[in-house]
């Protein structure tokens, strides 16, 4: 099943209730919701509601036609899929993360995916993540908005793939208007690698940078590397040998 369209007979969607123009979601709509055109809505999706992205379509699309009533989302739950904002006016609609918004959809493609808003403002709170998935063809998701205020967690998802050292990817938050703030925390999802962001432009790029296997051993499990050492010293020294070759080397995730 696809991107469902609101009000349709899905049993999913009594886990999504409209009343007026408020929508507020409480359970699991695995296909995701498209509201199709509206004249302003305010969606809630509550903590411990998910969106789904269904076979690799949008897990929430709607297109504003009022350029005076605002849609305003608030995520407190999970939004796993891209997400489609389309707007009349200039900054008058809204996104806001306190929850997760994510991309795991093995169907959805890495470089296609991501949230586009932009004639929109993206919010996130300092109890929001993001987290998108960046590969080693240096594509990732992505996302676009008129405006961008940034705190929180970003987590960078790494893909499997030959890396190089060093993987830059720029574009990955782009903005018309420009950011205020900056995430809280950026992360990796692999401890082979560490994330940083830099903030250019009205956006931010993002670069992974590889380490050696002997460092990662001592910042992960300090207490494994001495029991490695107790137990047969030649594991560790194995461990070295290789983290030093993939200090020079590309490095399979």
């Amino acid at each position: 099943m696809g991107l469902v369209m609101l009000g349709s007979a899905s049993p999913a969607l009594a886990d999504c209730v409209t009343v007026g123009s408020v929508t507020t979601c409480n359970g699991y709509v695995p296909e995701g919701i498209n509201f199709g055109t509206v004249s302003g809505r305010t969606v809630n999706v509550q903590p411990g509601a998910t969106l789904g992205s269904g076979l690799g379509t949008d897990a929430l699309r709607i297109t504003n036609s009022s350029g005076v009533s605002a849609v305003a989302i608030t995520n407190s739950g999970t939004i796993n899929g891209s997400i489609t904002m389309l707007s009349v006016g200039t900054g008058l609609d809204s996104l806001t993360n306190n929850g997760l918004i994510t991309f795991t959809s093995p169907s959805s493609v890495v470089a296609t995916s991501g949230i586009s808003m932009a004639g929109a403002t993206f919010i996130q709170s300092a109890s929001g993540t993001l987290a998108f998935r960046f590969d080693s063809a240096s594509f990732s998701d992505t996302l676009l908005a008129n405006r961008a205020t940034l705190n929180g967690t970003f987590r960078a998802l790494v893909q499997p793939g030959l890396y190089e050292q060093v993987t830059s990817y720029s574009g990955v938050i782009s903005t018309f208007s420009g950011t205020t703030g900056t995430f809280a925390s950026v992360q990796s999802s692999s401890p082979f690698f560490t994330a940083s962001m830099e903030y250019v432009g009205g956006g931010a790029d993002l670069t992974l940078a590889h380490q050696g296997i002997e460092w990662v051993i001592w910042a992960t499990s300090e207490r494994w590397k001495h029991a490695c050492e107790d137990l047969e010293p030649q594991i560790f020294l194995v461990a070295q040998a290789v983290g030093a070759a993939l200090d020079d080397a590309d490095l399979v995730v």
